[in-house]
């Protein structure tokens, strides 16, 4: 019919488990149900054990709710699982789920569902349910592997909830000054904003970062990023000089900023720290949306690993990054010889004893030694920091070295000021025993085993260039800035570290 249309949306994921034990939760209906995030609720046929009437929930012109209710039939293969749904408005979906055995005891599902509907419902049907269908091969995948699997669960109605926040925040910022006309303090402004922003975007938002650094690498208002950096850079002259013509010329504010050294450089100094060299196994934890990764395969004056091993705790970043990193690998496949093996993890940093899945990089059951492990602007967030350094030394090999890109405090402020320390906790930026000097920074490593420790502050290389880099951004960024600036300013320091194994 001329008023409908047809589109196929595939998906694929690398699950760390047996096909048997991913084919047992394909065919198990209670799970499938469960990982599909719009699904309100499910009625069994009882005269038809395969069929089923569906209620799902979905959200309407970004934050209104409505239900809607369709059948689906499900046909159970030797290798995965068929659907087929009827729903309203002329709705059919046909889906095909199959499993096949990947490399080193890893199983690969895909899933291919063709959706035929309204013409003009088209792009709204596809918006909505494409995310859906990612999160059930991630949910999929979390069960296999024994973790725990972040929903994205109307996420749109998350995301218009922050920018209500936000502009709660904006308008509480500009009253500072008719409530208290005396008041001149710039850390003032930067508490209040921030407090409303952050508080209410992290009530509102399961994930602490989700996508939001996607804008952070916008090169123009209508340019997709081409980079998906999540750091606060390193910021050296050249940089510095580009961020202060940017914010003199605010009509070109975009203008290749994310191209220049500051982003990309602080990641290129840590894998330098690491004396990183071709052919090494990497373990790169914290990958983002795995704009580490692609750098580590395809920036030429970086020595090529054989084996790079990822981690990270957020799931649509573990989705964004595997989709990313299969096209560059299938880009570089008659290219590069021998190519690079990647698996990428989606589980927390630190190696949780009967909570994380048994294929951890950090686990006892896991046989690879890392030649290097990177940990780019994320370990003060690990719960602890000091557990994830004793587990990363296990898993180096002989002569392997860790780097780290970190903060830490200046001595003097965490004996005589709890700020600091209330405010890691208000913004849940680190765990209190990640909060030492570099000193004791130092020392602890010492402790543990690590030789030929080296530690170098960085701070006036990151953070005056990170914030002027965000003060050239939108309102947002802006006021991240205030907040970095502020919290800066209460002794935080920030370092590269790095340590090798005997």
């Amino acid at each position: 019919m001329v008023f409908t249309s047809t589109k196929t949306i595939s998906f694929k994921k690398t699950i760390h488990a047996l096909p048997d034990a991913v084919l047992a939760l394909l065919h198990d209906p209670k799970v499938l149900f469960a990982a599909n995030p719009l699904i309100a609720g499910v009625i069994q046929d009882p005269s038809k054990p395969h069929t089923y009437t569906i209620t799902d929930t979905l959200v309407v012109l970004g934050y209104f709710t409505t239900t809607t209710k369709y059948t689906a039939q499900l046909d159970l293969h030797k290798d995965g699982v068929d659907t087929a749904v009827v729903a309203s408005l002329g709705t059919r979906l046909r889906g095909q789920y199959r499993i096949r055995a990947g490399e080193n005891g890893t199983t690969v599902l895909e899933e291919d569902t063709a959706v035929e509907g309204f013409s003009l419902m088209m792009p709204y049907i596809i918006k909505t349910m494409a995310p859906a269908h990612e999160q059930i091969l991630e949910s999929v995948a979390a069960k296999a592997e024994n973790r725990d699997s972040r929903h994205m669960k109307q996420l749109s109605r998350s995301e218009m909830s922050a920018r209500i926040f936000l502009l709660a925040a904006v308008i509480s910022a500009c009253l500072v000054p008719c409530i208290y006309p005396y008041t001149t303090s710039l850390s003032l402004f930067a508490v209040i904003v921030s407090l409303l922003s952050l508080l209410g975007v992290r009530t509102k938002m399961g994930d602490p970062y989700s996508l939001f650094h996607l804008s952070l690498n916008k090169l123009g208002e209508d340019v997709p990023p081409k980079t998906e950096w999540l750091n606060m850079g390193y910021w050296q002259p050249c940089s510095l000089k580009l961020v202060q013509v940017t914010i003199k010329f605010r009509e070109q504010k975009y203008n290749s900023l994310t191209s220049c050294c500051g982003l990309e450089a602080l990641a290129t100094k840590l894998i330098q720290a690491a004396q990183c060299k071709t052919g090494d196994s990497i373990l790169d934890v914290g990958y983002g949306t795995g704009e580490s990764v692609i750098l580590l395969l395809s920036e030429p004056s970086i020595p090529r690993p054989s084996l790079i091993i990822g981690v990270t705790s957020l799931s649509s970043h573990h989705i964004r990054a595997e989709k990313r990193v299969e096209r560059i690998l299938a880009h570089q496949e008659s290219k590069v010889d021998p190519p690079t093996r990647v698996l990428l993890h989606c589980a927390d940093a630190v190696h949780q004893p009967g909570q994380a899945s048994p294929s951890h990089p950090l686990g006892p059951s896991s046989t690879v030694k890392y030649n290097g492990i990177l940990a780019l602007d994320c370990a003060y967030h690990f719960n602890t920091r000091w557990t994830f350094l004793e587990q990363s030394l296990e898993k180096l090999a002989s002569g392997g070295r860790i780097a780290l890109a970190d903060i830490c405090f200046d001595p003097d402020i965490l004996k005589r000021s709890r700020t600091a320390w209330a405010a890691s906790k208000l913004f849940q930026l680190m765990p209190k025993a990640n909060m030492v000097s570099p000193k004791d920074y130092v020392a602890r490593m010492m402790e543990m085993g690590y030789v030929d420790v080296q530690l170098e502050d960085i701070s006036q290389d990151v953070f005056p260039g990170f914030v002027r880099f965000l003060k050239a951004r939108e309102i947002g960024w802006k006021v991240f800035g205030l907040t970095l600036e502020w919290y800066a300013g209460l002794g935080a320091k920030f370092i590269i570290v790095s340590g090798a194994r005997v």
